[in-house]
């Protein structure tokens, strides 16, 4: 059975969906309108899953391109009032559904095989877990899937040795490496119920470091990456613009003084080498990032505030 689109911004969240994925899209059509095209087609749960699009940018033309199609979960279209970021739009995703359990996904991805079935389950066993999948490419070259928080940067060389020699297997089973981990925002899930407790999204972060700040708020969690197959169609292809650099700069060193990390100066210290040592050994760098970083220094060097940005 085929469920027509159902437009809402402050109208009635009861649907009785055991599970809601959560999409914010900005200007996202062309790759949105496919992703849920394969949500639907891998969902065994009718509409038991629920799908919720929050639009920060409501004038694309979406809702009626979604109004057009059909699909088999309870679809629904929230226009945002405002671009208040993935977090901020994420935020309003989980208002507007009173599912259970939530699974943020970005609009950019491709669902390849049931993850809902398995996640329902997992997360309605153990509601301390956050789960993530296993993110590649559409060649199936491994994606960014976890990663750790900003402040273990100095041992990130043997964090990455241990992902080569069993890049789930280190982050699922050991202890000390699960705890400083985090899952990468385009796909994972929890517990509303943590979830709400945490506090939500903190929406002083516009983009970047969104999932490490929530983790750390979730001091009872077990992360565990499934190896089910998501297509993040970001991949590290792409250039990189100078203004997500930045946001990554900005967001890095705001969740640093948020959580009071006594080595936030020792991160940037160790930041700024890395870049010296690759251009010692006449390694690559981005042009962008070097600009972007060199700027974001000056700023931090003489103390101005680096509050995210939009």
């Amino acid at each position: 059975m085929t469920h027509p689109t159902s437009s809402s911004q402050h109208g009635d969240t009861t649907t009785g969906a055991r599970l809601a994925v959560i999409i914010v899209a900005y200007d996202s059509n062309a790759v949105i309108l496919p992703c849920l095209d394969s949500i639907s087609r891998h969902n065994p749960m009718g509409t038991a899953l629920e799908v919720v699009v929050v639009d920060n940018k409501p004038d694309t033309g979406l809702e009626a391109a979604m109004a057009e199609m059909h699909y088999t979960f309870c679809p629904r279209y929230v226009a945002n009032a405002r671009n208040n970021g993935f977090g901020g739009g994420n935020n309003v995703g989980v208002a507007h559904t009173d599912a259970p359990q939530i699974l943020f996904l970005n609009p950019d991805t491709i669902v390849t095989e049931d993850v809902f079935s398995t996640t329902v389950r997992m997360l309605e066993d153990d509601d301390r877990l956050v789960l993530g999948y296993s993110l590649t490419d559409p060649e199936g070259r491994r994606n960014d899937t976890y990663s750790y928080f900003p402040e273990y940067v100095y041992i990130f060389p043997l964090l990455h040795l241990l992902e080569r020699i069993s890049f789930l297997g280190s982050v699922n089973r050991l202890r000390p490496v699960n705890r400083i981990a985090w899952p990468w925002g385009a796909a994972f899930a929890l517990s509303r119920r943590r979830f709400e407790a945490a506090g939500g999204f903190d929406e002083n972060i516009f983009l970047c470091n969104e999932e490490p700040d929530l983790m750390r708020r979730l001091p009872e969690r077990r992360l565990h990456i499934l190896p089910l197959r998501i297509i993040h169609l970001e991949g590290h292809g792409r250039q990189v613009p100078a203004s997500r650099y930045l946001a990554f700069l900005q967001s890095t060193d705001y969740y640093l003084r948020k959580h009071r990390i006594a080595s936030r100066g020792l991160y940037w210290r160790w930041v700024g080498m890395k870049l010296r040592l690759k251009k010692c050994l006449r390694r690559p760098i981005d042009p962008t990032y070097e600009e972007a970083f060199s700027r974001f220094r000056r700023e931090v060097l003489n103390h101005k505030p680096t509050t995210p940005q939009a």
